[in-house]
């Protein structure tokens, strides 16, 4: 048997709550859910260049050359299945999840901790959303990534979505909405410091002064105060991005933080 190996988007589909739906009407589940994934799960993987592996019966797992077909396949999906289901107690729901990794790659097959993620994202994923890994998540636009934080208002790491979506608005200096998924990061992680610097440098930029110190002051009370004792000490303890961001983050985040009186060493 010849394998190989190779970086994938793996994409792993299960219907939530399949034991209740099939214990409450078996032929007419199996009846609707083959033709949800006849009508419209397996066009739309094939219209974005996927390919199935293996139905599993209750769902499905798939591969994609490319990570962001594979994200906007499953907006896609989740949206599609949205008119496809009217009665409520009968709804079937699809849980997303969605990881890039190295696997290993059989003719009707593929293993792998790539595909071992992309599960346990599956089973995080609340019913009609999408859950991704963070190498999803730093590879996928912008503009898609909002789309499926709309269909994961519970992901666990949704906070961290937030946060890139705010940085991506600063380093633009589109200042309001950066503030705007800033506050959405703090609400969804009221511990994490974070925020709180990175609302300091937006209302910095913005000439907000007093809201900047306020912020500042509110993430040396979280972090005890070390972590963020010079600049040189958050660029360590705060990674925030890859090398172009960080170059861009320097105009921005760590300016308004110098002028904030934060000592370079």
């Amino acid at each position: 048997m010849t394998t190989s190996r190779r970086l994938a988007a793996i994409l792993a589909v299960d219907v939530a709550g399949y034991s209740r739906l099939m214990g409450a009407d078996e032929e007419g589940t199996h009846e609707r859910l083959s033709a949800h994934f006849r009508e419209l799960v397996d066009p739309k993987i094939k219209e974005h260049r996927g390919r199935i592996v293996k139905n599993t019966g209750d769902g499905l797992l798939a591969e994609f050359p490319s990570v962001v077909d594979a994200v906007r396949c499953a907006v896609e999906i989740q949206r599609g299945m949205i008119d496809r289901e009217v009665r409520e107690e009968q709804r079937i729901r699809f849980r997303i999840g969605i990881n890039l990794g190295d696997v290993i790659v059989e003719e009707h097959d593929i293993f792998g901790d790539g595909v071992n993620v992309a599960a346990r994202l599956e089973a995080l994923a609340e019913p009609g959303g999408i859950c991704v890994s963070r190498m999803v998540r730093d590879n996928v636009p912008i503009p898609l990534l909002q789309q499926a934080i709309r269909l994961s208002p519970r992901d666990p790491s949704i906070g961290n979505w937030y946060v890139r979506i705010g940085v991506a608005h600063l380093v633009q200096l589109r200042i309001d909405d950066s503030i705007v998924w800033f506050k959405k990061a703090h609400t969804a992680n009221p511990g994490n410091l974070r925020p709180h610097v990175l609302l300091a440098s937006a209302y910095g930029l913005g000439g907000k002064t007093e809201h900047a110190a306020s912020e500042l002051a509110e993430a040396r009370r979280l972090s005890g105060g070390d972590r963020l004792s010079s600049i040189a000490r958050m660029k360590v303890d705060l990674p925030l991005g890859v090398p172009k961001i960080r170059a861009l983050l320097e105009t921005t985040l760590f300016a308004v933080l110098r002028k904030a009186g934060v000592p370079e060493e």
